[in-house]
């Protein structure tokens, strides 16, 4: 897995010629209390813990493994989730062009944070994709490293299972991402004795965090802003 055959965990080419700083604590910065409370409305309204209650069953994928595109962006509603929601002051957004998604914005240290990320509205019913091996994403990042996050139950707080994965300044690149290789985790923290179900995906989400697993920095993270745009997300079989 990784970008165009590259193992995740291998720096993209871009890094060496850009710098790359060690994460440092910003200064402390007044919490957005109602925009946190915004996302939490956006993510549990009581529409969608309503659309949630008794699906019981997934849904097939589309044939041709399609999970989202800007062509198609009603395959999925996406909205930010950033550390604000733990008291941090990154901020982010997730708009679709005629061409792409764009996740961007701004990542910051400050207030014990340092993520940002979008999600996506759970899907109701959940994705059946047992016919395929992981998924694929068309994106044109910044040299950030990144991580593609998918969730098997409608937990909020339950496994999130991650794939990190580097990107090359303003290059386009194909990133293969097997569900063999992602890794369970609760807070960046690896878990173990569990698998991931296929024939429940609920959401996907992507992160760009100062932590790999386990307390391990992210070798590329730097404050600052930041940009990655999708083309789409793909199942291959």
């Amino acid at each position: 897995g990784g970008v165009d055959g590259l193992a995740p965990s291998r720096p993209a080419k871009s890094y060496f010629a850009r710098s790359v700083a060690t994460p440092q604590m910003q200064m402390p910065q007044p919490w957005d209390a109602p925009r946190a409370l915004r996302t939490a409305l956006f993510f549990n309204s009581p529409a969608q813990v309503l659309s949630r209650m008794g699906l019981g069953l997934s849904k097939p994928t589309r044939p041709d493994g399609l999970v989202w595109s800007a062509e198609r962006p009603d395959l999925a509603t996406w909205g930010p989730l950033d550390d604000v929601v733990m008291g941090g002051a990154s901020t982010s957004s997730f708009t679709v062009s005629a061409s792409c998604g764009i996740f961007s914005g701004t990542v910051t240290t400050a207030n014990n944070g340092g993520f940002a990320g979008c999600r996506t509205l759970p899907f109701a019913p959940a994705l059946r994709l047992t016919s395929f091996r992981g998924l694929c994403l068309r994106v044109r990042g910044d040299g950030n490293r990144y991580k593609l996050i998918v969730r098997d139950d409608y937990e909020w707080n339950g496994v999130a299972w991650a794939f990190s994965f580097d990107t090359r300044d303003a290059e386009w690149v194909s990133v293969d991402a097997p569900f063999t290789e992602f890794v369970p985790t609760r807070f960046a923290r690896k878990i173990k004795g569990v698998n991931l179900k296929r024939d429940s995906v609920t959401t996907l989400q992507l992160t760009l965090s100062k932590f790999e697993y386990d307390g391990a920095l992210n070798p590329a993270f730097r404050t600052g802003a930041f940009r990655l745009e999708i083309e789409e997300v793909r199942a291959f079989a």
